[in-house]
This record gives structure tokens, sequence and C-alpha cells, in this order.
């Protein structure tokens, strides 16, 4: 007798598969990724921008990366709490709190560059053409937080159109992981959190840009 098997097999599903590491970028340019373009994300990883504080932001690889990155989100949901209650109710949710972090290893340890986006409020010396000292200080200055971070990854019905994930304003939060090792190479554990802005207390520092390429099966807003 014949029988059908049910699947959750969509027919989209080779298009909307997210392929591989993807690559971080440090600066990427926002206003570029809204242009409407097909060609968005390729300005706005090559397309110079200023920035809240007027610095000039030149969009650049963030460096070679060695596992896993992977992005949370970190929302703190709660429900209201309230005599006669016994099961969660539709409405009575809160955010307490959303976080968005970044977490990777850099490989590039040695990097002028990636010390200077990982090692947080330091100040740098330059000795004769051979060294540069960095120095930490005990006090924040708005400067010590980067423009912003991006992760950006294979769509394979988008190849041109990589799915990206935006961290506004982020600062290497937790301390750097030198890992030295014998017969291996130092890959530097560091995670990045996302900050908002005291003048925007209600805007979430973090963007999430797909591909609209390929028509969505489920309607708009799905």
């Amino acid at each position: 007798m014949p029988y059908t098997i049910l699947t959750g097999l969509t027919e989209t599903l080779p298009d909307n598969l997210i392929l591989d590491c993807g690559e971080l970028i440090r600066g990427i340019n926002l206003t570029s990724m809204r242009s409407g373009l097909t060609t968005s994300y390729a300005s706005a990883v090559t397309t110079t921008w200023t920035d809240w504080q007027s610095r000039s932001i030149v969009p650049r690889k963030l460096g070679t990366t060695r596992g896993d990155t992977k992005f949370m989100v970190g929302m703190n949901m709660t429900q209201v709490k309230a005599n006669g209650l016994r099961i969660p109710m539709v409405g009575l949710d809160r955010v307490r709190h959303i976080a968005p972090t970044l977490s990777t290893a850099l490989l590039e340890a040695s990097s002028y560059q990636q010390l200077a986006d990982i090692l947080v409020a330091s100040d740098v010396s330059s000795w004769g053409g051979t060294y540069d000292e960095f120095n930490q200080r005990l006090i924040l200055e708005e400067t010590d937080y980067l423009p912003n971070i991006a992760i950006a990854a294979t769509r394979q019905g988008s190849p041109d159109q990589p799915v990206v994930i935006v961290l506004d304003n982020p600062i290497s939060e937790k301390d750097p992981n030198f890992d030295f090792k014998d017969q291996d190479e130092v890959a530097v554990g560091v995670t990045f959190s996302a900050r908002g802005l005291l003048n925007a207390p209600t805007t979430v520092p973090c963007h999430y840009f797909v591909s609209t390429i390929t028509p969505n099966p489920f309607g708009s807003g799905s």
C-alpha cells in the first residue's frame, strides 16, 4: 500500500543554506548595505565612511580566524509575576536585557591591527620602527569602542549577497586568551560585545541582513 513519508524539507532549502565560516569585517558601511543594490555588500566592505565619533572608517577584514565564530543574541526575557498565575501567559513577557556578542579565535596574534582591536583601553608607543608597545589603562575612552564588527557568511542561493550580522560599537569585553602550546600556533580567543548609545537607549545595537533575491515561500514577514 502506498504511503507518504512526512519530512520538513522545502524546495528552498538549497537557496537558504549558510555555508562555511564566513569572514569578519571591522567597520562595515551600513549605508552601503541599505542601498538596495545587488552590489551592496561589495560596496559595504570597500567604501570609507564617517562614524558618530567623526572617525573616518575604512572597512577591512578583522583577520584570519580558526575554529568556530559564534554569534549570541543575548536576550534575557522574563514573565511578569502575579498572584493566580499557573502558566506563562501571552502579553506578560518582558525583555529585561539584550547583550549581543560575537566570539572567535584570531590566528594573526602578532598583528598590530588585531592587537589594537582586542587590547582594550591601550595606549601605543612606537620605538624606532622596530616595536610597538601596548600599555593598557584603567579608564576607557569613547575611541576604545570599535565602529562595528560584522560576520558575513555565504548564502548558497545568493553568493554575492551573504548573510550579514553587525554589532555596533563593540568592545573586547572578556580578556583575550593567548594560548601558547607546543607544536601549535597561538590563536587569540576574543569575545566582542555590542554597545548602544546613550542618546538612543532603546535601540538594540545589532543588525541582521538577509538577501531577498530568492522569494520567501512562506510569505512576507514569516
